[in-house]
């Protein structure tokens, strides 16, 4: 493991980064993580485990390790001007209006003299401030309420606390009972229902897509449907699966797999590069 650490929660941010090592040669000495918001603390707490000397972040992430206090150093990706203005001309295109009323969740380190820009661009903004990350709900009901015509949310609810003893180790979910709650798989459904067409299936349910899969062969073997699934190493593990599962169960359909963000093919040999170790990827698995 390498001596400093970069945590990233956006793909683009991760992929430059592995860029810029690979070409300044520092493979060696920095390592790059992708994770959730969510994820974060139990990451750096590893990390701070592994005798790691600095961690790197951005925005939310940067904001939420440095007031966890960890004795490790962490270093801070500032958010620019440039950045600022990008995100709010970008909004303010989407609206189709020259006056546009702009609403946005933040925490105090990413928006930086973001009234300036909003002057310049013309936008009537309004800007709720994160303090601690248990402020989310509370500002989301309340922007939820207003008339603007973009709201633009920071991040999502996470706490920096330590886990207790009943929560996930990465993600810090907490196990909920399913008692009275009824299932039924994909190929049972699409029978009872006479479906006659399946264009696209969508799985997302933290580790249990294996599952989901073997109750929609007849449904994927007759529509062969785009499907996308979340996949993520510590997940695998966690279930005892490896990707190998994935690659084999849609070998037999005559299917390919492809990462979300970038569209690089995904094999046995290359997935290890492309999922993170402690976060997850959406794929496609597209009919050839």
């Amino acid at each position: 493991m390498a001596k400093i650490a970069l945590i990233a929660s956006d793909k683009q941010l991760y992929k430059s980064a592995q860029s810029l090592i690979c070409e300044l040669g520092l493979q060696s000495k920095v390592d790059v993580y992708l994770t959730k918001l969510t994820q974060a603390t139990v990451l750096a707490a590893h990390l701070e485990d592994e005798d790691v000397d600095v961690i790197i972040s951005r925005g939310g992430i940067a904001k939420l390790l440095i007031d966890s206090k960890f004795k490790i150093p962490i270093v801070e990706i500032v958010i620019t001007g440039q950045d600022l203005a990008k995100i709010l001309y970008g909004a303010k295109i989407v609206t189709g209006l020259s006056n546009p009323k702009i609403a946005i969740i933040a925490f105090s380190n990413m928006i930086h003299d973001i009234e300036v820009f909003s002057e310049v661009l013309g936008i009537n903004l309004t800007i709720y401030r994160l303090e601690k990350p248990n402020d989310i709900p509370l500002m989301v009901t309340e922007v939820a309420k207003t008339n603007a015509d973009i709201k633009a949310f920071s991040s999502w609810k996470v706490s920096g606390e330590k886990k207790t003893i009943d929560q996930h180790p990465v993600h810090l979910g907490t196990p909920k009972s399913t008692e009275g709650v009824g299932s039924i798989t994909l190929d049972e459904y699409s029978v009872k229902n006479k479906l006659n067409k399946v264009d696209l299936i969508k799985i997302d349910t933290d580790g249990h897509e294996f599952m989901v899969l073997n109750g929609a062969k007849a449904c994927i073997a007759q529509f062969r449907p785009k499907v996308i699934f979340e996949v993520g190493q510590y997940v695998m593990k966690e279930k005892n699966i490896d990707f190998s599962f994935y690659i084999d169960y849609f070998n037999k359909f005559n299917y390919k797999l492809v990462d979300s963000e970038s569209g690089k093919l995904l094999t046995t040999k290359n997935h290890n590069n492309i999922i993170p170790e402690l976060g997850t990827i959406d794929i496609i698995a597209l009919p050839n």
